[in-house]
């Protein structure tokens, strides 16, 4: 079936341009009119405010409606004369009155247009032949952080439609909590322990995926290690992982979920007393006496607790840590000897 809308696939209106093109503007609708084949023929195009383009082709000698040009077993010479005026039409209004998008439904553009604006990441198309998925690299470590695709809801358990979706990775308390939500899914052709799928039908608000996209890329960031000062004389330290492995910590610099933190308690003690994984950052915090002042915290996780005698002062020192006045990232002798 012939479809004018197929024809627009992947291309944005530029409503200012209908206009000066030859469209008429009615109410919350623009309107174009042109004949065909020797003026036997009359189509017009409308397009209404959310994009949308419907056209009918008229039989001027009769004033009906011409749809034999729609039908795939209509194959004869004059259908086809008609098919192909209107298509030069149509195409010369993708020409003058459109730009191109890398997605099909607006949604998806929108979520992409965030993703390039954010962290300055567009699509990739890698598959030949196929057009319609675009992954999302992290610009460090080019791992893949978004997969955007087209696909039949009905692989979702939804209705027969196509739809775009977006594969984002996640940790797995997050993703068996939102797949029990509408709009989320247990993740298709992917990971499921890993990644979720979330449809671009407009069935989510696009601040809710947009959540997801930035978790999604915190967790594929490359996975840096930190050495942290502590002071005892603020901080229980010896005691604050006694009732459970984690616990909210001051954030003073920029980290990433899965970044490796090590406490190290100044003097008297002046030794790395525990590593711990960030679990979550950027969480807003409201503090501040005469010695301390906190605007936001992350959540870590304890992995191991070292001995006084393991990193001290003096051993950090043949490592290249002179001093510790903030976080600082580890030197490359310092990470070796941690990971060994």
């Amino acid at each position: 079936m012939w479809n004018e809308v197929d024809i627009f696939q992947k291309r944005k209106i530029n409503f200012n341009q209908l206009i000066p093109y030859g469209f008429i503007k009615k109410e919350n609708q623009y309107i174009y009119t042109q004949n065909l084949l020797n003026n036997t023929f009359q189509v017009i195009i409308t397009i209404d405010s959310h994009s949308n383009i419907h056209s009918q082709v008229i039989d001027l000698a009769f004033h009906e409606e011409y749809t034999n040009f729609r039908i795939k077993q209509q194959a004869g010479d004059f259908v086809t004369q008609v098919r192909e005026e209107l298509l030069a039409i149509f195409n010369d209004i993708k020409e003058q009155c459109t730009t191109p998008q890398d997605f099909i439904f607006p949604q998806t553009n929108r979520i992409s247009q965030y993703i390039n604006n954010q962290y300055h990441v567009s699509p990739q198309f890698p598959w030949e032949n196929d057009f319609e998925s675009g992954i999302f690299r992290h610009p460090d470590n080019q791992k893949w952080f978004a997969l955007i695709m087209n696909i039949n809801k009905k692989k979702l358990n939804g209705e027969d439609k196509n739809i775009e979706v977006i594969n984002l990775k996640l940790n797995q308390e997050d993703i068996s909590h939102l797949i029990q939500q509408n709009g989320f899914y247990p993740a298709y052709h992917m990971n499921k322990k890993h990644w979720i799928t979330i449809s671009l039908d407009d069935t989510l608000l696009d601040q809710d995926i947009i959540s997801c996209i930035d978790k999604s890329y915190q967790l594929t960031h490359p996975v840096h290690d930190w050495i942290i000062p502590a002071n005892p004389q603020y901080y229980d330290m010896f005691h604050c992982f006694d009732h459970d492995d984690t616990m909210l910590w001051k954030q003073s610099t920029h980290l990433y979920v899965g970044d490796v933190v090590y406490l190290y308690i100044t003097k008297p003690y002046a030794y790395i007393l525990y590593q711990c994984q960030v679990l979550e950052i950027d969480i807003p915090y409201n503090y501040h006496d005469s010695h301390l002042q906190i605007n936001r915290i992350m959540k870590i996780k304890r992995l191991k607790t070292y001995q006084p005698d393991e990193y001290s002062l003096e051993i950090l020192k043949r490592y290249g840590i002179k001093t510790l006045r903030g976080p600082r990232r580890l030197t490359p002798a310092l990470k070796n000897a941690l990971h060994q």
